[in-house]
């Protein structure tokens, strides 16, 4: 008989990603594979585990912890850039 793995439900990922992310800033590919590193040990299925989503519950765990709000990305205004 065969037995299967535990679903990660987003609580379990939230507390997962605030110990990974605790002492270090991850990209979100970096902090994927740690996130689902994680959860193998520990003996959950991680098929359903996205960068998307692990990324979506970070910046939640971010704001929670008086993170500075959303990440915006960083674009270059046309006044920055200098022109010869």
């Amino acid at each position: 008989m065969m037995v299967r793995k535990k679903y990660p439900v987003n609580d379990v990922l939230k507390n997962i990603v605030s110990e990974v992310t605790m002492n270090r800033e991850f990209q979100p590919y970096e902090l994927l594979k740690a996130v689902t590193k994680k959860l193998e040990e520990l003996g959950f299925y991680t098929g359903h585990v996205t960068i998307k989503r692990v990324w979506r519950i970070y910046e939640t765990v971010k704001n929670e912890n008086g993170g500075n709000g959303v990440r915006k990305p960083n674009y270059f205004s046309i006044r920055e850039i200098e022109l010869p």
